[in-house]
C-alpha cells in the first residue's frame, strides 16, 4: 500500500487516497443512523421514529458548530506555537491555570524540562535510564545515509526512557494499602460532615464520596475528611473534593487527616493541596 507522507506533493488522487479513512468512518457512522432509524420505526412506533428526524437536524448543526471551532481552534494554536510566538503561549497557560484552578507555571510537572519529571517519578519509588533515540537510528538497513542523517537532526533531542521499580527506594513514610476495597461511611453532627474514605478514589468510585456528601444534605458548615485509609485520588475525586471544600462559606473548614505521602505527593504536584490543605 502507498505511504503518504505530509512533506510529498499532493494531487487530486493523494487527497482522494488521504481522505479514504475520513470517508469510511462517514459511511459507517451513517450507516448506523440509517440502521438505527430502521429499528426505531419498526419496533418502537412512528412516534418515535418522527421524534428522532426531528431532532437529528439540530444534533448535526451543533455537530457541526462544534467541529468548526474545535478544529479551527487546534488549526491556530498548533500555528501560533509552532511560530513559537512567546505572547500566545503565554496567553494559552494562563486560560488553562484558570480553567483548572491550579497554578501553571508552579505545578507542571515538566515545568523544569526531563529534570523534574525524573525528580517527580524517583519520588514514587522508579528509577529513570534515558538513553538518547538516535542510538537506535545507527545503521537501520531500511534507509539511506542521508534520510539517517535527516532523522538524527529530527529526533536528536529525544530520549527513550526507561522506567522500572526501585526496588533499594523505601522511604518509610505514611503509605496507605492499595488492596482494601472501596468504602465511604459519612455522617452529619451540628452541621459538621465527618467522611471516612477507604481505598482508591478514581472516577469509578468517586461518585460515591459525591453520592454521600449529597445524601448529607444543607447547612453543613464544616467538613473533615479521614483520608488514612486513602490509598489514591484521581483528578475525578479531586474534583469531588474540591466541590465539597467550595460549598463552604469558609473554605478554612475543610479538613483532610491522615493523608498518606502517595495522596500527598497527587495533591502537590497538582496544586490541590494550596486549595485542600
Amino acid at each position: 500500500m502507498r505511504k503518504i507522507q505530509i512533506s510529498d506533493h499532493f494531487d487530486y488522487s493523494t487527497i482522494l487516497l488521504f481522505s479514504l479513512p475520513a470517508i469510511g468512518m462517514l459511511i459507517v457512522d451513517n450507516t448506523y443512523s440509517i440502521a438505527d432509524g430502521f429499528f426505531i420505526s419498526n419496533y418502537i412506533g412512528a412516534t418515535a421514529f418522527a421524534s428522532e428526524n426531528l431532532i437529528f437536524p439540530a444534533f448535526s448543526i451543533l455537530s457541526g458548530i462544534g467541529l468548526m471551532f474545535g478544529v479551527g481552534a487546534s488549526a491556530v494554536v498548533s500555528k501560533e506555537l509552532g511560530a513559537d510566538t512567546s505572547a500566545f503561549s503565554e496567553r494559552m497557560k494562563s486560560y488553562a491555570s484558570g480553567m483548572a484552578d491550579v497554578d501553571f507555571y508552579k505545578n507542571s510537572l515538566f515545568l523544569n524540562g526531563n529534570d523534574g519529571a525524573v525528580e517527580f517519578l524517583k519520588k514514587q519509588g522508579f528509577s529513570v535510564k534515558a538513553e538518547p533515540v538516535s542510538r537506535y537510528l545507527k545503521g537501520l538497513r531500511t534507509v539511506d545515509e542521508e534520510t539517517e542523517k535527516k532523522l538524527n537532526e529530527q529526533y536528536g533531542c529525544m530520549d527513550i526512557w526507561t522506567i522500572t521499580v526501585d526496588k533499594a527506594s523505601g522511604n518509610g513514610g505514611i503509605h496507605a494499602d492499595p488492596n482494601l476495597p472501596f468504602e465511604v461511611k459519612g455522617e452529619v453532627s451540628n452541621g459538621v460532615f465527618s467522611v471516612a474514605i477507604q481505598g482508591r478514589m478514581d472516577t469509578i468510585t468517586a461518585p460515591e464520596l459525591l453520592k454521600c456528601f449529597q445524601e448529607a444534605g444543607d447547612g453543613i458548615n464544616a467538613i473533615n475528611v479521614d483520608a488514612s485509609r486513602m490509598a489514591y485520588v484521581s483528578s475525578a475525586g479531586l474534583r469531588v473534593l474540591l466541590m465539597m471544600c467550595k460549598s463552604l462559606e469558609d473554605k478554612s473548614r475543610f479538613k483532610m487527616t491522615g493523608i498518606s505521602d502517595d495522596v500527598r505527593e497527587i495533591l502537590e504536584t497538582t496544586g490541590f493541596d494550596q486549595l485542600l490543605l
